[in-house]
C-alpha cells in the first residue's frame, strides 16, 4: 500500500516543502563548491525523490539525474513533470537499482531517518559512487527516545562504516514557515578515491 498516496496530490503546493527544497537546494550548491565538484560533471541519483522537487532544482546543472522512490503516487507525479518539460536526461523510478550503476552524487531529503536500517541503507547507497562521489543527507535529528530522525552519532557511525569520509554533520538551513522552524540535520560524506566499491 502507498503510504504517501494522499500527500502526493497537494505536495507541491506546499508551502513548508516548497521553502524545505528550496534551502536543501542552496545548502548542496553550497556543499558543491565547498567540494570542489562541478554540478555539471555530476550523475545525481535522488534517494527518495518523492515528486521531484528538489531534482527538478537540480536538472538545469546535472548531467543525468535518476529519481528513485517506493511511493507509485509521488512517482507519477514526478513522471508527469518529467513528461511536461521534457527532460531528457532524467528518470524516475520505484528501483531498486540496476546492478553496477555509479552516480557522482547522491542526495536524500527527509528519507534516511525512516528506513528501517540506516547502516545498511547507507552501505547500499555508497556502493553505488564513484570514487570522489557524495552523499548528502538532510534529515530530523531525533529527539532523546524517539523512533524516527537521526542521531549525528548514528549517521556519522554509518557513514565510516560504509567507507565514506565524513565532511561534516550539522544542521544544513534554517527556513521558517508560518511560525515554525525548519532545522534538519545536513550530512555530507565522501566516498574516498581508491576506497572500496
Amino acid at each position: 500500500m502507498d503510504a504517501w498516496a494522499e500527500s502526493a496530490a497537494g505536495w507541491d503546493d506546499n508551502l513548508a516543502v516548497q521553502r524545505y527544497a528550496e534551502a536543501a537546494h542552496r545548502s548542496l550548491m553550497d556543499v558543491l563548491q565547498r567540494e570542489g565538484k562541478a554540478l555539471a560533471a555530476c550523475d545525481v541519483l535522488d534517494f527518495g525523490c518523492g515528486t521531484g522537487l528538489l531534482a527538478a532544482k537540480l536538472v538545469p546543472g546535472a548531467r543525468s539525474i535518476v529519481g528513485l522512490d517506493s511511493s507509485p503516487a509521488m512517482l507519477e507525479r514526478f513522471r508527469a513533470k518529467i513528461d511536461a518539460a521534457g527532460w531528457t536526461s532524467v528518470r524516475a523510478e520505484a528501483g531498486p537499482l540496476p546492478e553496477g550503476a555509479r552516480f557522482d552524487l547522491i542526495v536524500a531529503s527527509s528519507v534516511l531517518g525512516f528506513v528501517p536500517d540506516l547502516s545498511a541503507t547507507v552501505a547500499l547507497l555508497a556502493s553505488h559512487l564513484h570514487e570522489g562521489g557524495l552523499v548528502v543527507q538532510w534529515d530530523w535529528e531525533s529527539e532523546p527516545g524517539a523512533t524516527d530522525g537521526v542521531s549525528r552519532d548514528g549517521v556519522r557511525a554509518a557513514y565510516e562504516a560504509a567507507g565514506l569520509e565524513v565532511r561534516s554533520v550539522d544542521i544544513g538551513f534554517e527556513v521558517e514557515v508560518e511560525g515554525q522552524t525548519m532545522a534538519p540535520l545536513m550530512a555530507v560524506g565522501r566516498k574516498p578515491v581508491g576506497g572500496r566499491s
